[in-house]
């Protein structure tokens, strides 16, 4: 049997490497934990970017739109709005007027809109076929900000002249903040229906007596 030169064996019975092998492992370590290392940058790296781009967008949604309304409130810079609209009725003019005043009751501020609280007084006389005495109704209202909703609520006054004088029954108002003016919607069963625009004025189209009607809701305040 050939014998053993324990000079050659190492604890374990393994050669230790030599310089070249040894050389060679530190630098495949030294690269591989660079690659490591610049990934764990990359990865670091992307994600400080997303957290400052999610960041960013989330931070933009947060802010309010812009109001689009307009500067202009009801009633707060025009005492009046008239209206006049003609028609034809079998041959002859028929003739709308129009005129209001708005008051308001009460004006609610909120973090993000304000809510105005208010009546108005309609006056309105017709001329022609079917003239009518003069009449002056009362409403309710309320006008929102931030989202240019107008709502309204008639009373007794203004149902009963629609049914037994003018067929005019109001559906709709619409206000315009931008140019201070109204748009009224009426239905009716003849040719009196339809779109009055409202233009502001500093003095009225027609004058009425004082409103004999009671408000449709009394404000408790």
């Amino acid at each position: 049997m050939k014998a053993i030169n324990s000079q050659d064996q190492t604890s374990g019975g393994y050669q230790p490497l030599d310089q070249k092998k040894r050389c060679q492992c530190e630098k495949w370590c030294v690269i591989r934990w660079s690659c490591i290392f610049f990934w764990l940058l990359a990865f670091c790296g992307a994600g400080v970017g997303l957290g400052f781009y999610m960041g960013e967008k989330f931070q933009g949604n947060c802010k309010a739109p812009a109001i689009k309304c307009g500067d202009h409130l009801p009633g707060q810079s025009s005492m009046w709005y008239n209206a006049e609209r003609d028609f034809d009725f079998f041959g002859q003019t028929e003739r709308y007027l129009y005129s209001m005043n708005f008051v308001q009751n009460a004006t609610i501020p909120y973090n993000d809109t304000t809510v105005i609280l208010g009546t108005f007084y309609s006056c309105v006389t017709t001329t022609g076929p079917t003239q009518t005495d003069k009449h002056n109704c009362t409403f309710n209202y309320v006008y929102e900000t931030a989202t240019c909703e107008f709502n309204f609520m008639n009373g007794w006054c203004d149902v009963n002249w629609a049914v037994k004088e003018t067929d005019n029954h109001l559906q709709y108002v619409i206000y315009n903040a931008r140019n201070d003016s109204f748009t009224f919607g009426y239905y009716s069963h003849g040719p009196s229906g339809g779109n009055v625009e409202f233009t502001p004025s500093d003095t009225p189209m027609i004058e009425c007596g004082p409103a004999n009607d009671t408000v449709p809701y009394k404000y408790p305040f």
